[in-house]
């Protein structure tokens, strides 16, 4: 409002939405790495794979709706039935893409041009994209889909004024159109005379002179020019009786006389300032242009709008036929039924062939799933695949699944991964907590919450005990379906406590000491981690192998979470490096010739002591 006093309309008015209210909060976003993985990339984030968009605003529009999800299940099932049709009609959504391909920025344009700021070339792409776009309505007739007829509205009534601007402006408009020649000839017949005078100016004296000899039958008559006076009519001593009045002397030479007119003054005037007013007569249709198009903005902006939604629509019909989803069935119950579900993205990024898994889950019989498993063994990824999966359910979408029913999630909730935001003050831990603040103040019986590794951050007691509280506030208060993946084996009891727990894990395979992740989610729970395994595999040196699996023997034997006295129970740490032994240091600098069998006997106690 500072700097641009004039009235914005291709802005929509401000909407405010509060953070409460909005399926998906900020952090889940993040979590489910929709726009950027966790490390911050964007080309291996889901939006990556997903967006088949090709215009500006279907990939905002796109955008948009993964980060609002539908909450009614008219708009839901409205968007399927799009889909649907586009699937069914495979010609149709070949020929639509075709025409929305090379649309312009429609809404950008539109904001230049209310501050004045848009060239000629935008315009006219403007121009030619309507013409174009224009031709759906001869390739969707009479849908019965409610968003195509609310789409189609706005090619069936585009106003006349858009279409003047192809009829107005030039194909080759130069780049510094301030010069003129970017308008197209028949637009102004003054425009027409202009050009042809400044084309033609040579013709134009010629006819002049030719008329002005027939007139005073003077054979002799000349139009000449010069820099001093310009252009001049020159005649003959032996004619200049036959000059009439309104030729005013202006040069008298020895055989003639040099004269001009009014009319000739006038012509010379046209043609020297031809080129100016051809500039400034071409500029003056452009912004009549500018004007019309300007007061159509409303309408622009709304039919910019709907090819946004076309193209978006289009977009996951071509998802849903090239990935070979499914379309989901929309349910009004609290349950939940993923059947060989995927997560799209690590599906296209292995190399191995990816396993998919169920997840059915209800409010009644199985509410809270804690998942168990070793590390590597596929925990997150599941919690994503599930998150993602029922996202794109709420938008409308197809979705990576063999079959699938799934409810309407008033809030998706996520605990996964883990991050520092040191600048504000806040550790990992810390950031995990305000989250699961977040979490279980906000949730409901109509919510969705994937938790990984809740607790992690601190110390084992604190850790487990706050998971541990974490599962019995969410199934005592009834909040929604739960997903809760952990390393805290202890959890698993809790499903002979909690009448709506259930245990689930990730299935590995044990082959000559080494293990084969199966990936493949089984009913049960883990009995183990196997870190020191997934240590191994990233290349921890052996030596620190072994003495892991020697500790571990140790503290599995001695149950670490009952024995305060652990320490004394662990043998001598094997060091990664060699270390001094005192003993043998002692040994080595020993006089044997002055010690005793006293003092020899003494020794040896006290090194058998010190071993």
């Amino acid at each position: 409002r500072e700097t641009i006093k004039n009235e914005l309309k291709n802005l929509a008015e401000i909407e405010i939405k509060q953070q409460e209210n909005e399926v998906l909060p900020p952090s889940t976003i993040r979590n489910l790495e929709i726009f950027k993985t966790m490390e911050g990339e964007k080309g291996e984030a889901f939006f990556s794979f997903f967006d088949r968009t090709i215009t500006p605003m279907g990939k905002r529009n796109l955008k948009d709706w993964l980060t609002h999800p539908l909450k009614e299940k008219d708009e839901i099932l409205k968007r399927q039935e799009v889909l649907s049709f586009f699937l069914k009609n495979k010609n149709i959504m070949k020929n639509l893409t075709n025409i929305l391909r090379n649309t312009p920025d429609i809404p950008k344009i539109l904001g230049k041009l209310e501050i004045g700021r848009e060239h000629p070339r935008e315009i006219l792409s403007l121009g030619q994209a309507v013409v174009k776009l224009k031709e759906i309505v001869k390739i969707i007739i009479n849908p019965e889909e409610e968003i195509l007829k609310e789409i189609l509205i706005y090619f069936k009534e585009i106003p006349e004024e858009i279409f003047e601007i192809n009829k107005t402006l030039k194909e080759d408009i130069p780049y510094l159109y301030k010069d003129g020649g970017f308008i197209k000839d028949g637009v102004s017949n003054q425009l027409d005379d202009l050009r042809k005078l400044k084309d033609n100016s040579s013709e134009a004296i010629f006819e002049f002179e030719k008329k002005e000899r027939e007139r005073l039958k003077i054979p002799t008559l000349k139009i000449k020019y010069n820099k001093v006076f310009g252009y001049f009519i020159e005649v003959s001593k032996g004619q200049i009786d036959k000059v009439p009045n309104d030729y005013i002397r202006k040069q008298t030479l020895v055989n003639a006389e040099r004269y001009y007119t009014i009319e000739i003054k006038e012509l010379e005037e046209k043609i020297m300032s031809a080129e100016e007013k051809i500039i400034e007569l071409e500029l003056k249709i452009y912004e009549s242009l500018r004007e019309k198009i300007k007061e159509k903005i409303k309408f622009l902006t709304a039919f910019s709008s709907a090819i946004g939604k076309l193209d978006a629509l289009l977009s996951m019909a071509k998802v849903a036929e090239e990935e070979n989803f499914c379309l989901p069935l929309i349910s009004g119950k609290n349950e939940l039924k993923i059947i060989d579900g995927w997560h799209p993205v690590v599906a296209k990024l292995v190399s191995l062939p990816f396993t998919p898994n169920d997840c059915i889950l209800d409010g009644e019989k199985s509410q809270i799933m804690i998942i168990t498993g070793p590390n590597m063994g596929g925990k997150s990824t599941y919690l994503r695949q599930v998150g993602l999966i029922c996202l794109l359910s709420q938008i409308g979408s197809y979705v990576p699944a063999k079959e699938a029913v799934i409810p309407i999630f008033d809030h998706i909730f996520t605990r996964v991964g883990s991050a520092d935001f040191l600048h504000r003050g806040e550790s990992t831990f810390m950031v995990e907590m305000i989250e699961m603040a977040r979490i279980l103040r906000g949730a409901t019986e109509k919510s969705l919450i994937l938790l990984d590794e809740v607790g992690r951050g601190t110390s084992t007691f604190d850790g487990l005990s706050i998971a541990w509280a974490t599962v019995e506030f969410l199934h005592e208060g009834r909040c929604g379906l739960v997903l809760f993946a952990t390393h805290y084996h202890e959890l698993t009891n809790l499903k002979n406590e909690l009448e709506r727990a259930i245990n689930m894990t990730f299935a590995v395979k044990e082959y000559k000491d080494k293990i084969i992740f199966l990936h493949k989610l089984i009913e049960g729970a883990a009995d183990r981690s196997y870190g020191i395994e997934v240590a191994r595999l990233a290349g921890i040196p052996q030596k620190a192998i072994e003495r892991a699996k020697e500790i571990l023997f140790i503290l599995e034997k001695a149950d670490l979470l009952k024995d305060k006295n652990i320490k004394k129970t662990l043998p001598k740490q094997l060091f990664l490096f060699d270390e001094e032994n005192p003993v043998l240091e002692e040994l080595k600098n020993l006089d044997v010739e002055k010690l005793t069998p006293l003092d020899a006997l003494n020794l040896i106690a006290k090194w058998k002591k010190e071993i």
